[in-house]
């Protein structure tokens, strides 16, 4: 993800001001799931319940100043929640 930033700072001329970032990455690790995500991302699965229904689990939380939780954690990070103004 550093490269590809770097690539684009260096190579392009897509202004970073304003733009954000998101991904999604999960793994399996002896048996285990382990999901990680920046940004309004979401990892879901589909599970199959007995009987054949199936259900989904979220996996992750999207990371949007939008909700409160994530708006405090920005500012207590130092970062700032603002409209975009245009």
């Amino acid at each position: 993800f550093e490269v590809a930033y770097d690539r684009l700072l260096k190579e392009s001329k897509v202004d970073l001001s304003f733009s954000g970032s998101t991904v999604i990455g999960c793994y399996f690790n002896n048996n285990r799931l382990v999901c990680a995500n920046v940004g309004d991302s979401r990892a879901i699965l589909g599970r199959c319940k007995s009987g054949g229904s199936w259900e989904t689990v979220a996996l992750s939380d999207d990371h949007k100043p939008s909700i409160p939780k994530e708006a405090e954690r920005i500012k207590r990070m130092r970062g700032r929640v603002e409209a975009f103004k245009d």
